[in-house]
């Protein structure tokens, strides 16, 4: 699979936060990727996997997504000419389905009010009944974790020459699993776990929070809990002084990325000036502009 997509998915820029003068830190802006989002290079490692092993001609890809990773997944459908189902829940923003069929992505609707992982038991459900359909699940497929671990991870070590903490949100868990693998073999940096406040992974249970993509009521099996170190909980006061920060640094990011944000502004308090602190953005603040807007008026 060598073509002009795989330059679109490397070397994101990893910019210093100006307004973090107690230690260097950094977010690698992940929104620069084809497709708006970090989730480009998950939805192109599987893509790119999977064709290694079997011809998707005559198949249908099948992924339990509405957001980035569908996007990521639509965008390489059309591109190769493969076939994409996508199953949403039914409460998706109309936008984001929107998008999918534009790129000519046939997008299921799924129950919401069964959870926030109804999209992801409909998906299961519909695999079971139709062999011909490949569900390629970002939750249990390797390829998530590998995209990170020889991607992602190694921009940011090609650049830095120490990091002493990596923290980002857990959805699927590839990118807390793939960087915080590979920069513990190189760095033994320490690797935190972002989520919403009241969360308990150990036990995940659907709660209500805005930070969309994180904490989806599973615990996803590429998930490598043993890397993680501590969690910072996150709330909606939390995320309003980070979009503050993020306009004074000029970027215009999502909410799940204002939550590594936030959190990186509370383990900034208990660092030394000499520590190195990395996060990423996972996408843009275009999808989410109506909660933008909420935080600002609050």
């Amino acid at each position: 699979m060598r073509n002009y997509l795989s330059t679109l998915v490397l070397n994101t820029p990893l910019v210093r936060l100006r307004s973090i003068t107690s230690c260097m830190a950094y977010m690698k802006l992940e929104f620069m990727n084809l497709g708006g989002s970090i989730k480009f290079r998950v939805a192109y490692e599987m893509i790119k996997d999977l064709a290694k092993n079997i011809s998707l001609k005559n198949k249908i890809i099948l992924e339990a997504s509405g957001g980035n990773t569908a996007i990521g997944l639509a965008i390489l459908s059309k591109y190769f000419d493969y076939k994409l189902k996508c199953v949403v829940p039914d409460n998706y923003p109309k936008s984001k389905i929107e998008q999918l069929q534009l790129y000519d992505a046939e997008v299921i609707l799924s129950d919401h009010t069964i959870g926030l992982n109804s999209h992801i038991l409909k998906a299961q459900e519909i695999a079971k009944e139709n062999p011909n359909y490949i569900y390629i699940d970002q939750f249990s497929n390797t390829s998530n974790p590998k995209a990170h671990y020889f991607g992602t991870a190694m921009e940011i070590i090609n650049n830095l020459q120490k990091v002493d903490y990596f923290l980002t949100g857990i959805g699927s868990g590839g990118t807390i699993t793939g960087v915080g693998k590979r920069l513990k073999e190189e760095f033994d940096s320490k690797i935190i776990g972002v989520l919403p406040q009241g969360y308990n992974l150990e036990n995940p249970k659907t709660i209500s929070h805005p930070i969309v993509g994180v904490a989806i009521g599973v615990k996803p099996k590429v998930l490598d809990l043993s890397i993680i170190d501590e969690y910072i909980y996150i709330n909606e006061e939390d995320l309003k002084e980070a979009f503050l920060i993020s306009k004074k640094e000029g970027l215009f990011i999502g909410v799940s990325s204002l939550a590594n944000l936030a959190a990186l502004l509370k383990l900034q308090k208990s660092v030394n000036k000499k520590d190195t602190i990395v996060t990423v953005s996972q996408d843009g603040a275009n999808s989410y502009l109506d909660y933008l807007k909420g935080l600002t008026n609050d």
